[in-house]
């Protein structure tokens, strides 16, 4: 039991780290910002009748679709079909589409080329006579609003797990998961910045949500735990330092397994993803490993205090109880 205070022993150099990634983080936001990229998306729409359906020539128009965008050196991260169009959106019912999605970088000129490939494949057949080929520019409106509702969802969430653990395992560790959260969104916050993450409109605010969290997934199996082996009678003796210390030993490689299974779904997601859901499920790793140096190190390191004061405060109501009992057989 010799490595029981490593977490408070050290906690000078985790807050040491902890103040000095945060300082930077905030100067180098200061001076430079986030490193946001466009959220825009490129697409090329067909839209076809049934009559491309019924002849069973869907094959055939993707195809020509495919081969026009592989001439001009362009490749779509995405396909789309849809079942029949809202009539109340498109003129006529019983058309369909293709939609292929593009990265924001892809030649605006290559697009061009290919929609006009995509024209000339189709001749003058009258099967295809009622398609029609168009190109976009999506500005990315709808997922800036998706990720700000997303984080004040996550927010919510947090506010009613901190909840929770108040009245679970008590005001104290409470307090030490409030100020683990502070803290993990001032980290993931400054490490984006610090490492130039490429971020769009809103995610730096999503992933500081999701750091927040995730540290309070991870904090709360500590406070699982710490409830289990503090009934234990060997921990009644036990400074509050020693005792942390010990429950951490319990506890820590539920954390660690956690962190692994998460990351491995947010890499298999980044891997089959579209470019830009994988550049967000990749980033999503900076929040996980903030939680995971958080939960580990950080606020445990903070709630030895919190122990202290309340074993404190049990020493004075058990000392006066007794008192009391004295005073009343005298």
């Amino acid at each position: 039991m010799n490595n029981r205070f490593v977490i408070s022993k050290l906690k000078a150099l985790w807050f040491a780290l902890s103040a000095l990634v945060i300082v930077a983080g905030i100067v180098l936001y200061a001076l430079m910002g986030f490193s946001y990229q466009g959220a825009e998306t490129k697409t090329v729409e067909v839209i076809y009748g049934s009559v491309v359906s019924v002849n069973g020539r869907v094959e055939e128009l993707e195809g020509f679709c495919e081969d026009a965008f592989d001439a001009n050196g362009i490749s779509y991260d995405s396909k789309t079909t849809t079942e029949e169009l809202n009539p109340s959106t498109f003129s006529g019912t019983g058309e369909y589409m293709l939609r292929y999605t593009f990265a924001a970088d892809t030649s605006n000129e290559a697009i061009s080329a290919a929609e006009d490939a995509i024209r000339s494949a189709l001749g003058t057949e009258n099967v295809y006579s009622a398609v029609s080929v168009s190109a976009h520019t999506l500005a990315g409106e709808t997922f800036y609003k998706t990720a700000w509702r997303g984080a004040i969802g996550i927010a919510v969430g947090a506010l009613v797990a901190l909840i929770y653990i108040g009245v679970r395992f008590g005001v104290g560790k409470a307090l030490a998961g409030l100020l683990g959260c502070i803290h993990d969104a001032a980290f993931t916050l400054a490490l984006l910045a610090l490492l130039r993450i490429p971020v769009y409109a809103y995610t730096p605010i999503l992933f500081a949500a999701l750091a927040v969290i995730f540290s309070l997934l991870l904090w709360m199996v500590q406070c699982m735990k710490m409830r289990e082996n503090f009934k234990d009678p060997a921990y009644v003796a036990l400074s509050a330092e020693e005792a942390v210390g010990e429950s951490y030993k319990t506890s820590y490689r539920i954390v660690l397994i956690f962190a692994a299974v998460m990351l491995v779904m947010f890499l298999a997601l980044g891997a089959v993803a579209t470019a830009g859901v994988r550049l967000f499920m990749f980033s999503a790793i900076i929040p996980l490993a903030t939680a995971v140096y958080s939960s580990l190190l950080f606020t445990p390191a903070i709630y030895v205090p919190f122990k202290a004061a309340g074993d404190r405060r049990k020493f004075r109501n058990k000392r006066n109880e007794g008192k009391k009992k004295a005073e009343a057989k005298a």
